[in-house]
């Protein structure tokens, strides 16, 4: 189930297949909104050795380069996620990330596919090579269904990043750098 919540955490980041970028996002917004994936990233696979017996997950760690972060959650036996990240002085591309961003997260998977359903809410500040104060309220959905050979994968996007629709953002997230 752990490894379900890491590909959750990822896909805004990594995946962004149809995305709907109308509006030019700024590179402040695009940067924070990369480094700020990229902070928990190579972090994730590890939270699965310090998940409790319960469902519960409380871990520290530093950031890419420098800083920290703390994440707080819990799982159950239903695939529902509840998850807040806390960012203090936390370094990574070039950003420095302070704030919360949480998540909530319900996974459905079967024989033909995974879909999930997530939710970001939270306020950030970056520093650095992006700046500014973003507020996250975001949901999204994605589907991968599967047929043994090939996957189809339909992701949505909606809400804001930064006052930006959260399309817009994901996708300039994805080609900055």
């Amino acid at each position: 189930m752990m490894r379900t919540l890491i590909t959750t955490l990822s896909v805004p980041v990594l995946l962004c297949l149809a995305c709907a970028a109308d509006e030019p996002v700024s590179d402040d917004v695009s940067r924070g909104w990369r480094a700020t994936q990229l902070a928990y990233a190579d972090d994730a696979s590890q939270w699965q050795a310090d998940v409790d017996i319960d469902g519960s997950l409380d871990v520290r760690f530093d950031c890419p380069d420098g800083g920290s972060y703390h994440a707080v959650g819990t799982y159950d036996d239903t695939m529902t996620f509840d998850l807040t990240v806390e960012f203090d002085a936390c370094r990574a591309d070039g950003v420095v990330v302070d704030g919360s961003l949480a998540l909530h997260a319900e996974v459905d998977v079967d024989e033909n596919g995974t879909r999930t359903s997530m939710s970001y809410a939270g306020e950030l500040s970056w520093s650095g090579e992006a700046s500014g104060t973003c507020e996250i309220d975001m949901t999204a959905k994605v589907a991968v269904e599967t047929d043994g050979e090939s996957a189809d994968v339909d992701a949505e996007f909606h809400g804001s990043i930064c006052g930006y629709d959260a399309d817009a953002v994901v996708d300039a997230s994805t080609h900055s750098g």
